[in-house]
C-alpha cells in the first residue's frame, strides 16, 4: 500500500464530567486465626488456596456475558460497564459485605466522526477505529499519501524510518512491539502527519479500540 493516497477523516472530542462509580466494602470485622500471630503471611496464602481458576472463571463469563449484552464494551460510563458493577455488587451483598456505589466525574472521549477512503489505485471506503484520546483532525479531513516505514513494520522507533522520507504522509504501521502513543510521537518525529495502525486481528466481534496514554 506503500504510494497509495487515503483520506481519514478522524474526530473526536474530550467530555469532562461524565459519571462513574467505585464500590465502597465494609464488613463485619472478624478476629484472625491463631496462625496469624506466627504467620505474616497467613491471609496471602488463604486467598491464593481459595480463589482458584474454576472460581474465577465464572466471574470473567459473567462479565463478558454482561459485555455482549452491552454493545460488546464495558467502557466507563457505559450500560455494559453498569451491569458489570450491578453484578459485583449484588455478588458481594450476598457474601456478606456492605456495598456502596459512590459516584465521582473523570474526563472522557466522545467519538464524532470515523472515516477513511483509499482513492488508488482502486477507490474504497476504509472503516478505522480512532483510539481513544487521539488528536482530531479538521472537518475537513487529512488528505496525504501512505507510507510504511522503512524498517520494522511496528514503527516504534527513528531508526525505523530511517531511509524513507513520510514527512506529511500518513504512516501506516502494524500493532504492537510498543504503546501505541509512543507510535505516534516517532512517526510525528519523522514528520507524518497522521498514523494509521493495523490491529490484524480476524475477528471481527473483537473489541480492537485502541487507548492513547499520555
Amino acid at each position: 500500500m506503500n504510494g497509495h493516497p487515503s483520506k481519514p477523516r478522524r474526530s473526536g472530542r474530550i467530555l469532562s464530567s461524565l459519571a462513574a462509580s467505585a464500590v465502597l466494602l465494609t464488613t463485619t470485622a472478624t478476629a484472625a486465626p491463631p496462625a496469624a500471630a506466627s504467620d505474616p503471611w497467613w491471609l496471602a496464602k488463604t486467598l491464593a488456596s481459595d480463589v482458584t481458576g474454576p472460581k474465577a472463571w465464572h466471574h470473567l463469563k459473567a462479565f463478558s456475558e454482561a459485555t455482549h449484552a452491552h454493545g460488546g464494551n464495558r467502557v466507563s460510563g457505559s450500560p455494559g460497564y453498569d451491569a458489570a458493577a450491578a453484578y459485583v455488587t449484588k455478588t458481594l451483598t450476598d457474601a456478606g459485605y456492605q456495598v456502596r456505589r459512590q459516584e465521582f466525574t473523570f474526563p472522557d472521549y466522545e467519538m464524532v466522526a470515523e472515516t477513511a477512503t483509499e482513492t488508488a489505485p482502486v477507490g474504497r471506503e476504509l472503516h478505522p477505529l480512532l483510539a481513544y484520546f487521539s488528536v482530531s483532525t479538521t472537518e475537513a479531513g487529512i488528505s496525504a499519501t501512505l507510507a510504511e516505514p522503512a524498517g520494522k513494520a511496528t514503527g516504534c522507533t527513528p531508526e525505523d524510518y530511517t531511509g524513507r522520507d513520510v514527512t506529511g504522509k500518513i504512516v501506516l504501521v502494524d500493532a504492537g512491539g510498543c504503546a501505541t502513543s509512543l507510535k505516534q510521537v516517532v512517526a510525528a518525529g519523522a514528520g507524518a502527519a497522521a498514523l494509521l495502525m493495523n490491529v490484524n486481528y480476524t475477528n471481527p466481534t473483537m473489541n480492537i479500540r485502541h487507548r492513547i496514554v499520555p
